[in-house]
């Protein structure tokens, strides 16, 4: 699930009550108009945070609660002082033997402020990325910022911060309410949220959830009957719509319906209320959602990982970016898990699949999008096909076309290019077909390999391109048409630390995808043949 967005659309405590009862580990990023910062988590709870307009040392922190004071740190070694808390108090252990769990408490402290400072945030954007795998932060006396290995729980900074909201006047330029009010109660047959999305189960199970907590939820199956049944209210600005990005256009034809659906919702009601899902990023696609005017994004779990905890996670999200927790009726989220589960639980793992289950599960994908490629109405749509069934076997993943001695960018899930947008930084990729890097593997060898991620001059262009950790390991496979490489899939799982797995689903669809993307040339030569005798 990735969660991103504008500050004034959601309630960042919000935000992170559904990070925190989820179990999430990961960095909310906060981008304020006048501030920003981040904030980590570690399973749930909060183990680092740094406010930009904040810069006191944990040094600072310690020494303005007479903790630690300048004739302690005089005591202190450069040797000491360079090592993490809280190892550097190691030589003061006999002096001020209290030492280590005064400076624990203090920082406590010093951490749910920060967090709360940060969660004030009034205007501005934020994202949450996912890192499964977090291990403790370091914490030294030079930082600006703390962090704790052990963190805090959220439930008292979420309070504080829920009633600092709360205590803001409204109307005044620069604070929430000047820019986002609560809507009226509205009267008459009219949903509170309407699901649309193309799979019945997680219609179903994610309605079941909102309903039971005393919410007014319709269900459209697909995007024509989200558009009827939305017109059936008169496409009324109280009520949430939340929009599966893939699913079939209204006409039948093509993937993207949710953007389609959306299109229509807006040109009918511009302040229409719209949050979108989709299983994996499409920067292209999203940026043009946001074009007109659809700001909240939330990762929606597969159909094959709908697990409870996903479900729970998923509905809180998108309860949150709605602003609608405040109405869901009250409800002990981690009984209710842990009820499904069969189990008490204070963490929900991602469940674990067999080989042959997972196997399973793909091919039953492989059959749902094998006739999706082979229609000629959609082939346009193959890039973004292929880069779907990638996504269940990696966490990151990059296609790129092959043409005129370069490879070129296409598109891409999973990226996070230094700052850059995503799907602007991968079509300005270029890459020499001979420059010494993985992606010229697949040409050589003439099929998918797993190759060591190399040092050389090339690689490191792919890798910041790509961002986030540089993996050890990586996937790369060729796309044929007309026995040519047209494209090559770039895969790996550097962003979660996961081995890579079973990939045998996924070249079957590259062999459809190739043979359709073959089929589609032949008909455009034939084609220009036919319109040439025409003109003889």
């Amino acid at each position: 699930m990735k969660l991103e967005g504008l500050v004034e659309d959601v309630h960042l405590d919000e935000v992170l009550r559904v990070l925190a009862m989820s179990g999430r580990s990961g960095t909310l990023h906060v981008e304020g108009e006048e501030d920003g910062g981040i904030l980590t988590l570690r399973g749930g709870r909060v183990v680092a945070a740094r406010l930009d307009g904040d810069r006191r040392t944990v040094a600072e922190v310690l020494d303005a609660a007479d903790i630690l004071t300048e004739d302690l740190l005089e005591g202190l070694t450069d040797a000491r002082r360079k090592q993490p808390l809280p190892d550097c108090f190691a030589d003061l252990a006999v002096i001020a033997p209290d030492l280590e769990e005064e400076a624990q408490g203090a920082l406590s402290s010093r951490l749910e402020d920060l967090s709360v400072a940060l969660l004030s945030t009034a205007r501005g954007r934020f994202s949450f990325d996912v890192s499964p795998e977090a291990t403790p932060v370091p914490c030294y006396l030079g930082d600006q910022g703390v962090a704790l290995k052990d963190g805090i729980p959220t439930d008292a900074l979420l309070a504080r911060a829920k009633a600092a909201r709360r205590a803001v006047p409204t109307g005044k330029k620069g604070t929430r309410g000047g820019t986002r009010t609560r809507l009226p109660a509205v009267t008459g047959p009219v949903d509170d949220l309407i699901l649309v999305d193309d799979d019945p189960r997680l219609l179903q199970d994610v309605s079941r959830r909102m309903a039971d907590r005393g919410l007014k939820v319709g269900q459209a199956f697909g995007a024509l009957d989200g558009y009827k049944l939305l017109e059936a209210q008169q496409f009324n600005r109280h009520t949430v719509a939340v929009v599966d990005l893939v699913m079939p256009r209204m006409d039948g034809r093509g993937i993207l319906g949710g953007l389609d659906l959306i299109k229509k919702i807006k040109a009918q009601e511009p302040n229409a209320r719209i949050i979108l899902t989709a299983e994996v990023d499409n920067p292209d696609a999203l940026d043009r959602a946001r074009e007109v005017g659809v700001s909240l994004f939330v990762r929606k779990p597969p159909p094959d990982e709908l697990s409870a905890a996903e479900s729970v996670a998923f509905t809180d999200a998108v309860l949150g970016m709605a602003g609608l927790s405040d109405r869901a009726g009250s409800v002990d989220l981690g009984g209710e898990l842990a009820a499904e589960l069969g189990e008490q639980v204070s963490v929900i793992p991602k469940p674990t699949t067999g080989a042959q289950a997972d196997l399973a599960r793909g091919l039953e994908m492989l059959r749902d999008m094998v006739g999706p490629v082979n229609d000629p109405e959609r082939r346009d749509e193959i890039p973004l096909m292929i880069l779907r069934v990638a996504s269940s076997s990696f966490s990151r993943a990059a296609l790129f076309l092959v043409t005129d001695g370069e490879f070129v960018g296409l598109g891409g899930f999973g990226l996070d290019p230094n700052g850059r947008d995503p799907g602007k930084a991968l079509r300005d990729t270029h890459i020499p077909l001979d420059a010494d890097t993985v992606l010229a593997s697949p040409l050589r060898e003439k099929r998918s390999v797993r190759v060591p991620f190399f040092e050389s001059e090339w690689n490191r262009y792919l890798a910041d391109r790509l961002g986030g950790p540089v993996p050890t390991e990586c996937y790369v496979a060729p796309v044929f048409a007309s026995r040519h490489v047209e494209a090559v899939l770039y895969g790996d799982n550097a962003p979660d630390g996961r081995a890579l797995g079973d990939t045998q689903v996924l070249e079957l669809f590259l062999t459809q995808a190739g043979a359709a993307m073959e089929r589609a040339s032949l008909e455009k030569r034939l084609a220009i043949q036919a319109g040439l005798g025409e003109l003889a």
